[in-house]
Protein backbone atom coordinates (compact mmCIF):
# COMPACT_ATOMS: atom_id res chain seq x y z
CA UNK A 1 0.00 0.00 0.00
CA UNK A 2 1.69 3.25 -1.04
CA UNK A 3 2.02 6.01 1.53
CA UNK A 4 2.96 9.55 0.49
CA UNK A 5 6.67 10.27 0.88
CA UNK A 6 6.30 13.03 3.46
CA UNK A 7 4.42 10.76 5.90
CA UNK A 8 5.11 7.13 6.79
CA UNK A 9 3.33 4.81 9.18
CA UNK A 10 6.43 4.81 11.39
CA UNK A 11 6.41 8.61 11.59
CA UNK A 12 2.65 9.07 12.00
CA UNK A 13 0.85 5.79 12.80
CA UNK A 14 -2.52 7.53 13.24
CA UNK A 15 -2.36 8.49 9.56
CA UNK A 16 -3.24 4.85 8.86
CA UNK A 17 -6.80 5.46 10.04
CA UNK A 18 -7.21 8.15 7.39
CA UNK A 19 -6.01 5.64 4.81
CA UNK A 20 -8.56 3.12 6.13
CA UNK A 21 -11.36 5.64 5.72
CA UNK A 22 -10.24 6.41 2.17
CA UNK A 23 -10.16 2.71 1.27
CA UNK A 24 -13.56 2.08 2.89
CA UNK A 25 -15.07 5.03 1.03
CA UNK A 26 -13.82 3.59 -2.25
CA UNK A 27 -15.13 0.12 -1.41
CA UNK A 28 -18.56 1.35 -0.33
CA UNK A 29 -19.03 4.11 -2.90
CA UNK A 30 -22.30 3.76 -4.85
CA UNK A 31 -20.33 4.66 -7.98
CA UNK A 32 -18.41 1.39 -7.67
CA UNK A 33 -20.52 -1.58 -8.62
CA UNK A 34 -17.54 -3.73 -9.51
CA UNK A 35 -17.09 -6.63 -7.04
CA UNK A 36 -13.44 -6.96 -8.05
CA UNK A 37 -12.69 -3.39 -6.88
CA UNK A 38 -14.48 -4.07 -3.59
CA UNK A 39 -12.37 -7.21 -3.02
CA UNK A 40 -9.19 -5.27 -3.82
CA UNK A 41 -10.21 -2.54 -1.33
CA UNK A 42 -10.90 -5.16 1.35
CA UNK A 43 -7.52 -6.77 0.67
CA UNK A 44 -5.88 -3.34 1.11
CA UNK A 45 -7.67 -2.89 4.44
CA UNK A 46 -6.51 -6.34 5.61
CA UNK A 47 -2.93 -5.54 4.59
CA UNK A 48 -2.99 -2.20 6.39
CA UNK A 49 -4.40 -3.77 9.56
CA UNK A 50 -1.65 -6.41 9.51
CA UNK A 51 0.92 -3.63 9.13
CA UNK A 52 -0.61 -1.62 11.99
CA UNK A 53 -0.78 -4.66 14.23
CA UNK A 54 3.00 -4.63 14.42
CA UNK A 55 3.23 -0.96 15.51
CA UNK A 56 2.45 1.02 18.64
CA UNK A 57 0.03 3.80 17.85
CA UNK A 58 1.42 6.13 20.49
CA UNK A 59 4.57 6.47 22.49
CA UNK A 60 2.80 6.23 25.89
CA UNK A 61 4.16 9.62 26.92
CA UNK A 62 2.32 12.69 28.19
CA UNK A 63 3.45 15.98 26.66
CA UNK A 64 2.31 19.54 27.28
CA UNK A 65 1.21 22.03 24.60
CA UNK A 66 4.86 22.85 23.86
CA UNK A 67 5.69 19.18 23.32
CA UNK A 68 7.70 18.92 26.53
CA UNK A 69 7.57 15.50 28.17
CA UNK A 70 5.73 15.73 31.48
CA UNK A 71 5.39 12.18 32.76
CA UNK A 72 5.09 8.62 31.61
CA UNK A 73 3.85 5.79 33.79
CA UNK A 74 4.54 2.53 31.98
CA UNK A 75 3.67 -0.63 33.77
CA UNK A 76 0.33 -2.03 32.72
CA UNK A 77 0.30 -4.83 30.20
CA UNK A 78 -3.01 -3.79 28.66
CA UNK A 79 -5.27 -0.78 28.23
CA UNK A 80 -5.64 1.54 31.22
CA UNK A 81 -9.33 1.87 32.05
CA UNK A 82 -9.39 4.26 35.03
CA UNK A 83 -7.22 6.58 37.09
CA UNK A 84 -7.83 8.44 40.35
CA UNK A 85 -5.76 10.84 42.44
CA UNK A 86 -5.43 10.37 46.18
CA UNK A 87 -7.03 13.20 48.17
CA UNK A 88 -3.60 14.72 48.91
CA UNK A 89 -2.61 14.53 45.24
CA UNK A 90 0.62 12.66 45.99
CA UNK A 91 -0.47 9.26 44.71
CA UNK A 92 -2.31 8.09 41.63
CA UNK A 93 -4.13 4.77 41.25
CA UNK A 94 -4.58 3.18 37.84
CA UNK A 95 -6.74 0.27 36.72
CA UNK A 96 -6.35 -1.75 33.55
CA UNK A 97 -7.54 -4.61 31.42
CA UNK A 98 -4.60 -6.64 32.78
CA UNK A 99 -6.63 -7.24 36.00
CA UNK A 100 -4.21 -5.09 38.02
CA UNK A 101 -4.44 -1.95 40.10
CA UNK A 102 -1.23 0.06 40.38
CA UNK A 103 -0.24 2.86 42.72
CA UNK A 104 2.11 5.61 41.53
CA UNK A 105 4.09 8.38 43.16
CA UNK A 106 2.96 11.47 41.27
CA UNK A 107 6.13 13.50 41.94
CA UNK A 108 8.56 10.84 40.72
CA UNK A 109 6.37 8.84 38.34
CA UNK A 110 7.57 5.66 40.04
CA UNK A 111 5.33 2.67 40.70
CA UNK A 112 4.71 2.24 44.43
CA UNK A 113 2.78 -1.03 44.32
CA UNK A 114 0.98 -3.45 42.05
CA UNK A 115 -2.22 -4.85 43.51
CA UNK A 116 -3.17 -8.22 42.00
CA UNK A 117 -6.32 -10.06 42.97
CA UNK A 118 -9.04 -9.40 40.44
CA UNK A 119 -9.74 -12.18 37.95
CA UNK A 120 -10.80 -9.91 35.06
CA UNK A 121 -10.46 -6.32 33.79
CA UNK A 122 -10.42 -3.65 36.49
CA UNK A 123 -12.86 -0.92 35.48
CA UNK A 124 -12.76 1.72 38.25
CA UNK A 125 -10.79 2.88 41.28
CA UNK A 126 -11.65 5.30 44.09
CA UNK A 127 -9.72 6.57 47.11
CA UNK A 128 -11.39 6.97 50.48
CA UNK A 129 -11.51 10.61 51.60
CA UNK A 130 -8.80 9.95 54.22
CA UNK A 131 -6.50 8.50 51.52
CA UNK A 132 -5.80 5.32 53.50
CA UNK A 133 -8.06 2.98 51.52
CA UNK A 134 -8.61 2.32 47.84
CA UNK A 135 -11.49 0.42 46.25
CA UNK A 136 -11.37 -1.20 42.82
CA UNK A 137 -14.27 -2.44 40.69
CA UNK A 138 -13.89 -5.25 38.18
CA UNK A 139 -15.51 -7.18 35.36
CA UNK A 140 -15.10 -10.20 37.68
CA UNK A 141 -18.26 -8.86 39.43
CA UNK A 142 -16.42 -7.87 42.62
CA UNK A 143 -15.03 -4.86 44.40
CA UNK A 144 -11.80 -5.10 46.36
CA UNK A 145 -10.94 -2.90 49.32
CA UNK A 146 -7.20 -2.21 49.61
CA UNK A 147 -5.27 -1.03 52.68
CA UNK A 148 -2.71 1.36 51.21
CA UNK A 149 -0.30 1.00 54.15
CA UNK A 150 0.17 -2.71 53.46
CA UNK A 151 -0.89 -2.80 49.77
CA UNK A 152 -3.10 -5.80 50.62
CA UNK A 153 -6.76 -6.48 49.98
CA UNK A 154 -8.76 -6.35 53.20
CA UNK A 155 -12.11 -7.34 51.70
CA UNK A 156 -13.77 -8.60 48.55
CA UNK A 157 -17.30 -7.30 48.07
CA UNK A 158 -19.61 -9.58 46.09
CA UNK A 159 -23.21 -9.00 45.07
CA UNK A 160 -23.22 -7.73 41.51
CA UNK A 161 -24.26 -10.34 38.97
CA UNK A 162 -22.34 -8.75 36.07
CA UNK A 163 -19.27 -6.53 35.57
CA UNK A 164 -18.85 -3.67 38.05
CA UNK A 165 -17.95 -0.48 36.19
CA UNK A 166 -18.14 2.32 38.77
CA UNK A 167 -17.30 2.89 42.40
CA UNK A 168 -17.35 5.97 44.59
CA UNK A 169 -16.96 6.84 48.26
CA UNK A 170 -19.45 9.06 50.07
CA UNK A 171 -17.83 12.30 51.29
CA UNK A 172 -17.69 10.97 54.88
CA UNK A 173 -15.93 7.77 53.72
CA UNK A 174 -18.38 5.47 55.48
CA UNK A 175 -20.37 4.35 52.43
CA UNK A 176 -19.39 3.03 49.01
CA UNK A 177 -21.61 3.12 45.93
CA UNK A 178 -21.02 0.76 43.01
CA UNK A 179 -22.76 0.31 39.69
CA UNK A 180 -22.54 -2.30 37.01
CA UNK A 181 -23.88 -3.98 33.94
CA UNK A 182 -26.48 -5.75 36.07
CA UNK A 183 -28.40 -2.43 36.07
CA UNK A 184 -28.02 -2.00 39.82
CA UNK A 185 -26.45 0.51 42.15
CA UNK A 186 -25.34 -1.06 45.39
CA UNK A 187 -24.48 0.70 48.63
CA UNK A 188 -21.87 -0.84 50.93
CA UNK A 189 -20.72 -0.09 54.46
CA UNK A 190 -17.06 0.80 53.88
CA UNK A 191 -16.07 -0.42 57.35
CA UNK A 192 -17.74 -3.83 57.29
CA UNK A 193 -18.12 -4.50 53.55
CA UNK A 194 -21.80 -5.32 54.11
CA UNK A 195 -24.37 -4.33 51.56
Amino acid sequence: LPVVSERTLDQAPWFAFRILVDIANKALSPAINDPTRAVIALDQIAGLLRCLGRRRLDDGLVRDADGKLRVTLPGHGRMVTAVAFAPDGKQLASAADDALVKLWNVATGKEIASLPGHQDDVRAVAFAPDGKTLVSASADRTLRVWDLQTAKATATLSGHTEAVNWVSFAPDGRTLASGGWDKTIRLWDAGTGKE
